[in-house]
């Protein structure tokens, strides 16, 4: 709300002038080349816009330039308890605060969702997170270590067969679809059919049965 007093020798107002003003709340477009799936970004990417330099000694108005703004970037080495590996990653000032915050690579990675993530790497080491403990088997030459750093992340455990999906590419995922369904549905060739029905009817046939003759299906 904006007021305008008008005063002048006749009369005295109070203008109340009411102005809606936009709001500008767009989202600023980011761009993810590439090379943010063999880091830890944290979400981060490049933005282009322009930006307007002010100097206060010159009264005429300078040009509006083109900018781009860049993550910078930070190489450290991180280590995973799950894992129990160390590992040399490229990130960003923003994923390191985030990992000191979740107290550590594997607290962050875990409670990341995909899209914060943001990195096929950080998906692949979330994979191998979660299949490690579905199978329990960090730490093999440690059981003491292994129970203690299993009790310690046993919230994020989840089922073998749904872990083993977890930020496969796409590529990848249809093959292993496609290997799962042709594991579930193996054709039996009809030579095997034929022969276990011939079998049956001799056994009928004969009006005997033998207890020690399996089919061949039974006896793969």
């Amino acid at each position: 709300m904006i007021k305008v007093a008008a005063n002048s020798g006749y009369f005295t107002t109070e203008l109340v002038v009411l102005q809606r003003i936009p709001v500008v709340n767009a989202p600023i477009p980011v761009l993810y080349p590439k090379e943010c799936n063999n880091g830890l970004w944290a979400g981060e990417g490049i933005i282009f816009g322009y930006y307007k330099k002010t100097d206060p000694k010159r009264k005429d108005k300078l040009p509006t330039k083109p900018r781009i703004w860049r993550p910078q970037f930070k190489k450290r080495v991180l280590y995973s308890e799950i894992l129990d590996r160390w590992m040399g990653i490229n990130t960003t000032l923003r994923a390191l605060y985030l990992i000191d915050e979740s107290f550590g690579l594997d607290y962050y990675i875990l409670k990341t969702h995909e899209v914060d993530l943001c990195s096929r790497l950080g998906m692949t080491l979330k994979r191998e997170m979660l299949v490690a403990l579905a199978k329990k088997s960090l730490y093999p030459d440690n059981p003491v270590k292994r129970e203690k750093v299993y009790n310690k992340y046993k919230d994020f455990i989840i089922p073998l067969e749904e872990a083993e999906w977890i930020g496969l590419p796409m590529h990848e995922a249809v093959e292993k679809a496609k290997q799962v369904q042709s594991e579930m549905n193996k054709p039996t060739p009809l030579k095997d059919l034929y022969l276990t029905e011939l079998v049956s009817k001799l056994h009928i046939g004969a009006g005997k049965s033998f207890p020690g003759l399996k089919t061949l299906n039974e006896s793969q």
